[in-house]
């Protein structure tokens, strides 16, 4: 027997179980026949265009979806300008979410040395519908205090300002029922809540010099960039590596030579190392060699050693 399901499946997981018989009398030793379960599990993805951005790049976030056209997202926010995507830090070992949308519509403002207060509505949780297969564009933006002067009097209001640089992931919440309700005059969501998380994205440091860098940065076209094997000094770097412009750089030695201990020394295990004599100029240089002699033991070796002065 074939039946169709008559109903529409935006996007979320949903399951849907039929039951055959409600009284029992088609299969009464397993009752589990008389039932079908059918999950559909329709999710979104959401993912940037880069995962490095310069300080007040716009950061451009993409919904991706093959089953609808269209999504209920669950933000707060009266603007249609918002992203509608929550914003998360990585700070303190721990991802904390960051206020990218306007906490209020009552903002103070100033006039001719008049301070005046705007009307406005509160924010709700509201549905939004967005597009599936769009991108939305975050200005690396985010409201705060600002405390300001007015005539002779002080006051604070809500703007604007950039992110400090960092790791950051945009978070989706969202609902596959939605539905226009005349009484609210906006969309209003049922049943299940989901969410999507971007990839991890990076905001880059703006700079004037390698110093206003982190460790492990340098300060290139004013902007504060990686540098892959950063080191201060040689003794972070690999034992066949030496420290040279903040970078592990590989030794290049001579043909008959091999890179150990940072520096080159001989195949056969001769070892050139100098001292400054002082002001003379005179250079003492010690050659040192290693000559390993087997003993009658198993595994047992003797390594003799001779100091020459050059």
């Amino acid at each position: 027997i074939n039946f169709t399901l008559n109903f529409t499946v935006r996007y979320g997981k949903f399951t849907v179980e039929t039951i055959v018989d409600f009284d029992n009398k088609v299969d009464e030793t397993n009752e589990t026949n008389n039932n079908a379960t059918l999950i559909f599990d329709f999710l979104v993805s959401v993912r940037t265009d880069k995962t490095i951005y310069v300080l007040g790049e716009t950061v451009n976030i993409s919904i991706i979806g093959n089953w609808s056209d269209s999504i209920g997202v669950i933000y707060p926010s009266t603007s249609p300008l918002d992203i509608k995507f929550h914003i998360f830090k990585f700070e303190n070992e721990s991802w904390n979410e960051i206020i990218v949308s306007h906490p209020f519509q009552s903002p103070k403002y100033c006039k001719n040395g008049t301070l005046y207060s705007a009307l406005g509505d509160p924010i709700f949780r509201d549905c939004h519908i967005i597009t599936v297969n769009s991108s939305r564009g975050w200005d690396q933006t985010q409201p705060n205090r600002v405390n300001l002067t007015c005539g002779n009097k002080t006051y604070n209001r809500w703007e604007r300002l950039l992110v400090n640089p960092g790791i950051y992931k945009a978070v989706l919440h969202y609902t596959g029922y939605y539905y226009y309700s005349p009484y609210y005059s906006s969309h209003q969501y049922s049943g299940d809540r989901f969410y999507a998380e971007s990839n991890n994205f990076t905001i880059l440091q703006n700079c004037s010099s390698d110093s206003n860098c982190a460790y492990g940065e340098k300060c290139i076209n004013e902007t504060c960039l990686p540098v892959q094997n950063y080191c201060e000094n040689t003794s972070q770097c690999a034992d066949n590596q030496i420290c040279v412009n903040n970078t592990c750089s590989n030794l290049f030695c001579e043909y008959w030579q091999i890179a150990r201990n940072h520096g080159c020394i001989k195949n056969n295990d001769v070892v050139y190392g100098g001292s400054s004599g002082g002001n003379s100029g005179d250079v003492t240089q010690y050659v040192t060699q290693i000559q390993p002699t087997t003993a009658n033991k198993t595994n047992e070796s003797v390594n003799k050693s001779a100091e020459k002065k050059m």
